[in-house]
């Protein structure tokens, strides 16, 4: 029995080898198996690599699949984007129903993007009935975390009187902070109330630096309101305006 340890010692060789060569689960793999487990994160995890296509072929159907198993246990990242695979129709019937219930689920849950797409949903009347006081309420929320794009739907309901009374120093508020995060539709709305003196003190040197920003991208109607504010300034105060235009950097 001597040449017992040579045959032990050969066999947990053979074992080792097998095991190093034995092919080791994916991330994927990994990942499949705790969403198939029900752990909500894995879920959200496994939808956001269908719905993105990073290293799988771009698959909305299963996103949405995973998305609506994690969101079914609460979890808000998910449900604001399935939210959005029903808004936009992909992977799923377009529903605004669908898109306005599982927004409402993510908002209350402080989703950032839930509740500034919630407020649009009420402000259009898509998929719930139009409501400008809710519209309103929701992009409130979205504005006071910083969203840029709900800072100026908010701007615009003061500005027009929808769901809050008309305040023109609130809508130039909301329009300087959507302004300031490069929102091209918030510069030029800023122009036009320096422009004209609403909400805040008219200043065509202010009027002239937005109008200019918002034309940067583009858009041949701030162009022509700045260059009518210009035929009103004098050439320092365009000197001025344009200085402060070139040396302005998005917060």
């Amino acid at each position: 029995m001597k040449f017992f340890p040579r045959l032990l010692l050969a066999a947990i060789g053979i074992g080792i080898v097998i095991w190093v060569s034995w092919p080791k689960p994916t991330a994927l793999q990994l990942l499949e198996r705790s969403a198939s487990q029900g752990d909500a994160e894995a879920q959200d995890g496994l939808a956001g690599i269908y719905n993105d296509g990073q290293g799988v072929p771009k698959d909305y159907a299963k996103a949405a699949h995973w998305y609506e198993k994690a969101a079914d246990q609460g979890n808000a990242d998910a449900q604001d984007m399935l939210a959005g695979l029903y808004q936009n129709g992909d992977g799923v019937d377009q529903q605004d129903d669908q898109a306005a219930y599982w927004y409402e689920k993510a908002a209350v849950q402080g989703n950032v993007d839930a509740e500034e797409q919630l407020g649009y949903l009420y402000y259009q009347g898509d998929g719930v009935p139009l409501d400008y006081g809710k519209a309103a309420h929701w992009e409130q929320k979205a504005s006071d975390q910083g969203d840029a794009g709900a800072q100026e739907a908010l701007a615009t309901l003061y500005d027009q009187g929808q769901g809050e009374p008309h305040d023109e120093t609130k809508a130039a508020f909301w329009f300087r902070k959507a302004a300031d995060q490069g929102v091209i539709a918030a510069q030029g709305s800023l122009g036009d109330l320096y422009a004209l003196g609403r909400g805040v003190p008219q200043d065509y040197v202010q009027a002239y630096k937005w109008y200019d920003l918002a034309a940067g991208f583009g858009f041949p109607d701030y162009a022509q309101r700045r260059d009518e504010v210009a035929s009103k300034m004098t050439p320092a105060e365009i000197a001025d305006a344009q200085h402060l235009a070139s040396s302005w950097k998005q917060k």
